[in-house]
């Protein structure tokens, strides 16, 4: 993914920070903080409540 936020950053003359903190921004349900932020969501997605 680095390349290709790389190579957009290059034809927009952005920089990476800006364009990874736009795509952080899209993620609907926020960006995981912590480890235990992350289990949980993988816990949650292999459980029944996901179907």
């Amino acid at each position: 993914m680095l390349l290709g936020v790389k190579r957009m950053a290059e034809i927009t003359g952005t920089k990476i920070g800006a364009i990874c903190k736009k795509y952080i921004e899209r993620i609907a349900l926020g960006p995981a903080k912590t480890a235990d932020d992350a289990a949980g969501f993988v816990a949650y997605l292999s459980s029944s409540d996901a179907d």
